[in-house]
């Protein structure tokens, strides 16, 4: 079971990350979600604590790392 974390920010509403594969998920303010593969777990205790999560996600996040949408 995913621990989801609610953010602040007007594009992401959640995230959650999965240690036991390194996969982050995102849920956005549209409802969307996708996950995204091999992501360490020190870019995800980043993306949690930067001032602007939006920022943070599409600098090291979004065209990065692979990603599926889940819902």
């Amino acid at each position: 079971m995913l621990n989801w974390v609610q953010v602040r920010s007007s594009a992401i509403s959640a995230v959650a990350y999965e240690d036991s594969d390194l996969t982050l998920y995102v849920e956005f303010t549209s409802g969307e979600i996708y996950k995204y593969d091999n992501v360490p777990r020190a870019i995800y205790n980043s993306l949690i604590q930067a001032a602007s999560i939006g920022r943070y996600f599409i600098r090291y996040i979004r065209d990065v790392y692979a990603c599926d949408k889940v819902r």
